[in-house]
């Protein structure tokens, strides 16, 4: 890390923000679990074309840049972990008063717009029904009949499997999903 000596203080005015990150991560990943550092390692990754740049002369523009590049090929999700970095890094500089200001606060994320999912075509479903008798088939058929997750599906416990009324009580994920009553359809009852 270079740094100036101005009255055998270290004033860290020359900082990059590598220095800066390498400097942050030693501590802060101590804290986290792996995924959670991965997660900051990922989001670093954006910000190497400043890397190099003198953490004094970064603007929110020079974080913006390295947002609008994320958001060309990745969700506003990767995009917040990048601010949540910056943040987090705009707040040490501050500490070292190399910035006043947390930049992070300006940047501007892209909409979250609902990813488009693949259905099933009638056809497909045909298909599925024709080969019942692959293992795979029911499980795919079940998925698509109740709307539940795979992981939600296989830990269904039995005691949550009503034969008599015909239904499923399950879900996970979201407040509205959990514990929900689902209909066991004739097309999927013999798979249940």
């Amino acid at each position: 890390v270079e740094s100036a000596q101005v009255g055998g203080v270290s004033t860290k005015n020359t900082y990059t923000l590598e220095a800066l990150y390498d400097e942050w991560s030693d501590v802060h990943f101590r804290k986290l679990s792996a995924s959670g550092a991965q997660g900051y390692k990922t989001a670093w990754r954006y910000l190497q074309p400043i890397a190099k740049m003198k953490v004094r002369e970064l603007r929110t523009v020079h974080f913006q840049d390295c947002i609008d590049e994320c958001a060309q090929q990745f969700s506003r999700a990767q995009c917040e972990k990048i601010r949540q970095l910056v943040s987090q890094l705009c707040k040490k500089a501050m500490e070292y008063d190399l910035l006043n200001k947390n930049y992070a606060q300006f940047l501007v994320l892209p909409k979250d717009t609902a990813k488009e999912r693949d259905i099933f075509t009638a056809e497909e479903i045909e298909l599925l029904k024709q080969h019942a008798d692959d293992e795979r088939a029911p499980i795919v058929l079940t998925l698509i009949y109740t709307g539940f997750r795979p992981n939600e599906l296989f830990s269904l416990e039995i005691a949550n499997v009503d034969l008599r009324k015909r239904t499923l009580r399950g879900g996970s994920k979201t407040k509205a999903g959990m514990d929900r009553t689902i209909p066991i359809l004739p097309v999927i009852y013999p798979f249940i």
